[in-house]
């Protein structure tokens, strides 16, 4: 808190208060001094009140942007999940058919929906955020649900892929450069 001074009205000494006080008392004679708020006083008291405001409002808002990430990571893993389901399930199977409507869901809609959980800032604070303080946008969520499902479907076409390779052993690369290797 910042001292002002003032000359005591009764005995002209010095004296210092706090800025926001409505009285003071002079050290000198006794005197209780009445303290009027200037213009510029009444400015700064506002002006603390909004940076309170402000401060709490960005502590409150943070709290629920970490929330929503926690959300979205979960989620994240679910896609990777599901992708693996869809990815693995062989062809023409009630399983492909099971796990391929969340995968149409998650692409056409799971952009939207992760944003729809994001919290808004309040305006209070809205130009004063980094941009690691902002829930990421629709576009990037896309990117990311198509990403985590597809990299779930890959490795579930991989892990497929090798157990299907041990029963088609005619078809696989090792045999061919074996083949070739010999001659054949």
């Amino acid at each position: 808190m910042e001292l002002l001074s003032m000359k005591c009205p009764n005995c002209a000494g010095n004296i210092n208060y706090k800025h926001g006080k409505t009285s003071c008392k002079c050290p000198y004679c006794d005197s209780v001094i009445k303290i009027s708020m200037s213009a510029e006083d009444l400015d700064y008291e506002q002006m603390m009140r909004d940076s309170a405001a402000a401060e709490n409002a960005k502590k409150t808002y943070l709290a629920k942007l970490k929330r929503w990430q926690t959300i979205k990571y979960v989620s994240m893993v679910l896609c990777v999940v599901i992708g693996f389901v869809f990815g693995f399930a062989p062809e023409h199977s009630s399983m492909s058919t099971i796990s391929g409507f969340p995968v149409i869901v998650l692409l056409f809609g799971g952009g939207p929906i992760l944003h729809s959980f994001a919290p808004t800032p309040p305006d209070i604070i809205l130009n004063k955020l980094t941009p690691k303080e902002r829930p990421s946008s629709t576009g990037a969520l896309y990117g990311i649900v198509i990403g985590m499902l597809l990299l779930g479907g890959v490795i579930g076409e991989m892990v497929k892929g090798d157990s299907s390779s041990e029963k088609d052993s005619g078809s696989s690369v090792a045999s061919v450069v074996f083949e070739m290797s010999q001659g054949r």
